[in-house]
């Protein structure tokens, strides 16, 4: 059995969001989402605050069910994990038949100059200001992270 390997999956394997995109948010407050990104996101999606208000993140139907099943479990008095912060700071949303989806407008703020990197994140989108993403993303990664993720795989 020499060079063969055996691998068992026990999650359902699901498409993986990735790539970085950039366009730009129409004066109705419209963005279109690539095609090769919104054939594996579902019909609803939910667009929420990301970490430190750095930027969104939109998540996929899968992923909101899962979001969703997780915040069961959690007791409400947990001061680990805000879920009014996810929750009550999120919005569920729909692509049109055009792609686009409707930014609420308490989340517009986001892109004073309208442009928007769309940046895939294994299973959800993140929607950062343009200029950020650029600053965000020349950022080294440490080589801990890389070997951290060596022995995950």
């Amino acid at each position: 059995m020499d060079g063969i390997i055996y691998l068992r999956y026990t999650k359902e394997l699901s498409a993986m969001l990735s790539g970085t995109y950039f366009n730009k948010i129409d004066e109705k407050g419209r963005l279109r989402l690539p095609a090769e990104l919104r054939k594996d996101m579902g019909e609803l999606l939910f667009i929420t605050r990301g970490p430190k208000n750095s930027h969104l993140i939109l998540h996929t139907e899968k992923n909101l069910e899962k979001l969703k099943a997780m915040a069961d479990k959690i007791s409400v008095f947990s001061t680990n994990v805000p879920l009014n912060s996810v929750f009550g700071n999120g919005q569920e949303i729909a692509c049109d038949s055009q792609g686009r989806i409707l930014i609420p407008a308490q989340f517009r703020k986001f892109f004073p100059g309208g442009d928007v990197a769309i940046v895939g994140s294994y299973n959800k989108l993140e929607l950062w200001e343009q200029s950020k993403w650029e600053a965000e993303s020349d950022i080294e990664i440490p080589q801990e992270a890389y070997d951290a993720l060596s022995q995950m795989l």
